[in-house]
């Protein structure tokens, strides 16, 4: 079966690339098991994810802005490790980020991670933190994860997640016309940053 191969695809996928780091913000490979049940053994990451802190439905407590400030720092070094290995994520989300107890960030979900090639899988990720150019063509790179991480430090401060009331069919629309939710105006200085980060072109 088809759906079999994919999914044993990505599950091999996510070995390879947790098994080729060895990064403090990157989900570290303890073990794994290509006989069923398939599993991948990984340490417990006891702070649950970022989107848990971040979701507008979220009954946890708002992150400080020092807090938010090292888990931004964390993903963005994870994410240029994994970008110096030439792999581009393609589904960063607050969702796939976990945070330990001391809530440093940790980088998972790499099923879907390829490394950089002449030609991509279009429309592959999730849609309110997917780059036009991931929605539109098979000609992308790093550049899509820049982007995404734009969403995740809109989702920090605005506590929800970009087009959160739109559908994704929608969302796909406001992106692809350059449209792009409104940040908080009391950050002003992250509005920058995010501006920079999820720029049409």
């Amino acid at each position: 079966n088809d759906d079999d191969d994919d999914g044993f695809e990505m599950f091999v996928h996510e070995i390879e690339i947790l098994g080729a780091f060895d990064n403090p913000f990157i989900l570290k490979l303890f073990g794994f098991s290509i006989q069923e049940p398939y599993i991948i053994a990984t340490p417990y990451i006891s702070g649950g994810s970022l989107y848990d802190y971040v979701s507008s439905s979220s009954d946890r407590k708002a992150l400080s802005p020092t807090e938010n400030t090292i888990i931004a720092i964390g993903i963005s070094y994870g994410m240029m490790k994994l970008h110096e290995m030439k792999i581009v994520h393609r589904d960063l989300k607050s969702a796939n980020i976990l945070l330990d107890e001391n809530k440093l960030p940790i980088i998972c979900d790499f099923g879907i991670s390829r490394a950089i090639a002449s030609t991509m899988t279009k429309d592959i990720g999730t849609t309110n933190w997917m780059a036009p150019e991931q929605m539109a063509s098979g000609s992308y790179d790093e550049k899509v994860d820049v982007y995404a991480f734009g969403c995740i430090l809109f989702e920090m401060i605005a506590r929800s997640m970009p087009f959160e009331e739109l559908t994704s069919l929608k969302v796909a629309a406001e992106v692809m016309k350059g449209n792009r939710p409104k940040a908080p105006h009391r950050h002003k200085r992250i509005r920058m940053i995010i501006k920079l980060c999820w720029e049409q072109d």
